[in-house]
């Protein structure tokens, strides 16, 4: 998306210059085209506002898509994740309305993907992990425990992040951190 808004923003100050240019190289009234460099202008001048717009619109959405491999401690969740295979979940500021918080990221220890049985030996940490986080967290019968473990691909491209969420039974405002 970077690369498309800068060659948007490229070709729109090279439509500016070169407008210009031709502005200063014709006349009122003399050489033809100078009605072609004043639309120019005008074109690049709206494109500007349309970027402008996009910009902002992005800047300062509320949601914020991040790699399921870039998730950290307090990042908190617009919605819960569904399904097994999760490459990609929406952030939210933790002071807007959210369902899940991350509580804790338990590092697995390399060696043979561990399956289920394997990574059950660490929910108890995940459960450490969530008491740790906030005292009041598992008193509280809103707050559950979720666990985003690795898959079987992910763990072969070296995930060993197994990522301690605290879902919430309905959306809460601000952090459950204590």
């Amino acid at each position: 998306m970077a690369s498309l808004v800068c060659g948007i923003v490229g070709g729109v100050l090279l439509s500016v210059i070169f407008g210009i240019i031709a502005l200063g190289k014709t006349r009122p009234g003399g050489q033809r085209g100078r009605g072609m460099a004043i639309a120019g202008l005008a074109l690049s001048a709206g494109w500007a506002v349309v970027i402008a717009v996009a910009i902002a619109f992005v800047a300062l959405s509320p949601t914020h898509t991040v790699s399921a491999q870039d998730i950290k401690v307090g990042d908190c969740f617009a919605e819960l994740p569904t399904g097994n295979r999760i490459a990609s979940v929406n952030t939210v500021s933790c002071d807007r309305p959210h369902a899940a918080e991350v509580a804790g990221v338990v590092t697995i220890p390399d060696g043979p993907f561990p399956g289920d049985a394997g990574f059950s030996a660490y929910n108890k940490e995940c459960k450490e992990t969530l008491a740790s986080y906030s005292a009041t967290a598992l008193l509280d019968p809103g707050v559950d425990l979720a666990v985003m473990k690795p898959t079987q691909d992910s763990w072969q491209h070296g995930d060993r992040a197994m990522v301690c969420v605290a879902t919430f039974t309905n959306k809460r405002t601000g952090s459950i951190r204590s």
